[in-house]
């Protein structure tokens, strides 16, 4: 192991000494690559997305070796870590996706519910709408005069029959509510 590591960590330096994309860099990394692979002791998983999460650390590591900073950790345990990051990422995301899928409930009969029928009706906005309609109409016709009575002082004019009636936020909710009916 310690032999291993001691080499990896030499062809590493020595891949990091040439330029990038250089012939001389790829061929470098490329024994590291073997190397490794040969080892067998890399991380391993079985899961659906290892040989992707494998691609994208060795992409990766490859591209920047530099990164790799000998006093912290050994050269399988760097890369480890990074596949390990990589898988991380891979789960993450293949749980993000299934909580944005619906799936089916199943019940202990072994039925299937589609979540669809789970879903409450609209409500009947019909009803709703005479009410409004039926408030609008007092507001307008004000018949005991209550809404014009209450008033700010010394200011009768802005009573509460006008800030209703005006352009307020009752109004318009109103007006959308009929539009989205039709």
């Amino acid at each position: 192991m310690k032999n291993l590591d001691r080499i990896l960590r030499q062809l590493i330096v020595e891949a990091c000494n040439h330029p990038p994309l250089s012939l001389e860099r790829r061929q470098k990394l490329s024994e590291v690559h073997l190397l490794v692979m040969k080892s067998g002791k890399l991380w391993k998983e079985y899961s659906s997305y290892y040989n992707d999460a494998l691609q994208e650390m060795w992409e990766y590591c490859c591209g920047h070796p530099e990164e790799y900073d000998p006093t912290i950790k050994g050269v399988i345990t760097w890369l480890d870590d990074e596949l390990k990051k990589r898988l991380r990422r891979f789960r993450d995301a293949g749980y993000r996706q299934q909580k944005r899928q619906i799936t089916g409930l199943s019940t202990e009969e072994g039925k299937t519910i589609d979540p669809v029928d789970r879903v409450p009706a609209a409500p009947d906005l019909q009803p709703v709408m005479k009410i409004w309609q039926k408030t609008l109409d007092w507001v307008k016709t004000d018949p005991d005069g209550v809404l014009r009575q209450t008033c700010f002082r010394k200011r009768p004019e802005i009573n509460a029959q006008v800030l209703i009636q005006g352009d307020s936020l009752l109004i318009s909710l109103g007006k959308r509510l009929q539009q989205n009916l039709s």
